[in-house]
C-alpha cells in the first residue's frame, strides 16, 4: 500500500510540473500580434480638435494624441486658430484620448538654454498634469526641431518623442484620399509604426479645403483594424519599448501554459500589457501579459 501511495504521488507530481519545451513564442512587433500601428497624433491645441476631431474618432472607436501648448490654451484665438480650454482637455483625457507636451509656449527649443528648456517642457507637463490628472508621458518638438540637448531634456521620464510624422492637410501637404491611402497602405505592408500629423480643420497650419477627405481616411482605418492597431502615441512607444526591453520564459504545464517576462524598464512609466505568439504542440495562439507581472498561467 506505502509502495502504490508512493508510486501514485510520483505520476501526480510529473503531471504538475512544467516541461519547458513549446514549439515557438515570440513577443509579437504589435499588439494582438497586428501587422502595424498607426497613430492619429494633432498639434497645436486647436479648436477644431474638440469640435470636429475627437468626435469623429470617437464614432469610430479610435483614439489620439493631442499635443498642447499651455501658454495658448484658454486664450481664445491666437495666430488665427481658436484655441482649446483646459476644460476641454480634461473632457477628451477623460474619454481615452491622450493630452500630452508640445512645449508651454511653442519656441525652437534648440535657440533656448538648458534652464529655460527645462522650464518650458516642465511648465506644460504641470498644466497638463493638473487639468486632466494624468501627467504626460510623451513630448513633441515644436517645428520638430530638436538638437542632442533638447533630445536629451525631453526624452527624461518619457517613454517616447514624436521623432517621425507624415504630415496630413491640404493647404501645405496636398493630402488626396489616394495619398493618405496609399501611404497607409505602405504602413502596412512594411510592418511599421506610421504617425501622423495633422493640424486644424479649418483653422491653423495646413488646413483642409475638404474635410470629409480626412473623415473617410479614418473610416478606412478604423475598418482595418483587424491588421492595423490604432492607438495614442504613447500606448504604441510604451509597447515598443517594453517589447525590446523584455525576454520571456514559456513554459508547457499539464493544463495551462505559463508565460514569466523579465523587463528591466520602470513600471510606473510603462504600463502596456504586451503580447506573445506562443506555438505548443503545433497549436498558435496570442497571449496577452504583463511584462512587470511576474509568471502568468493561461489555458491550454
Amino acid at each position: 500500500m506505502k509502495l502504490r501511495a508512493f508510486l501514485m504521488s510520483l505520476i501526480a507530481l510529473s503531471s504538475s510540473v512544467a516541461c519547458t519545451v513549446v514549439d515557438d513564442a515570440r513577443i509579437t512587433a504589435f499588439r494582438d500580434g497586428r501587422k502595424a500601428a498607426v497613430s492619429l497624433t494633432f498639434d497645436d491645441g486647436i479648436l477644431d480638435h474638440y469640435t470636429m476631431v475627437a468626435p469623429h474618432l470617437d464614432s469610430l472607436g479610435l483614439r489620439g494624441t493631442f499635443w498642447v501648448n499651455g501658454h495658448s490654451i484658454e486664450q481664445g484665438e491666437v495666430n488665427y486658430a481658436p484655441r482649446l480650454t483646459w476644460q476641454m482637455c480634461r473632457e477628451m483625457s477623460d474619454r481615452g484620448h491622450e493630452i500630452s507636451n508640445h512645449s508651454w509656449s511653442h519656441p525652437n527649443l534648440t535657440n533656448l538654454s538648458e534652464e529655460q528648456l527645462r522650464e518650458e517642457v516642465r511648465r506644460n507637463d504641470d498644466a497638463i498634469e493638473a487639468a486632466t490628472g494624468k501627467r504626460p508621458i510623451t513630448f513633441c518638438y515644436p517645428y520638430n526641431a530638436q538638437n542632442e540637448l533638447v533630445a536629451r531634456v525631453c526624452h527624461e521620464s518619457r517613454v517616447g518623442t514624436r521623432d517621425f510624422q507624415e504630415a496630413q492637410g491640404q493647404v501645405n501637404s496636398g493630402s488626396t484620399p489616394e495619398s493618405l491611402r496609399a501611404w497607409l497602405e505602405k504602413v502596412i505592408a512594411a510592418g511599421e509604426w506610421g504617425v501622423t500629423m495633422t493640424h486644424g480643420i479649418h483653422h491653423g497650419w495646413d488646413q483642409w479645403n475638404d474635410e470629409n477627405v480626412l473623415w473617410d481616411f479614418y473610416k478606412e482605418i478604423a475598418a482595418r483594424q483587424d491588421e492595423v492597431w490604432v492607438d495614442t502615441f504613447a500606448a504604441v512607444a510604451s509597447y515598443r519599448q517594453e517589447r525590446e526591453h523584455c525576454t520571456i520564459r514559456v513554459r508547457k504545464y499539464h493544463k495551462c501554459i505559463g508565460i514569466k517576462p523579465a523587463c528591466d524598464l520602470d513600471p510606473a512609466l510603462y504600463r502596456e500589457p504586451l503580447t506573445a505568439e506562443v506555438t505548443v504542440n503545433g497549436r498558435t495562439r496570442l497571449l496577452t501579459f504583463n511584462p512587470f507581472g511576474g509568471e502568468q498561467l493561461f489555458e491550454k
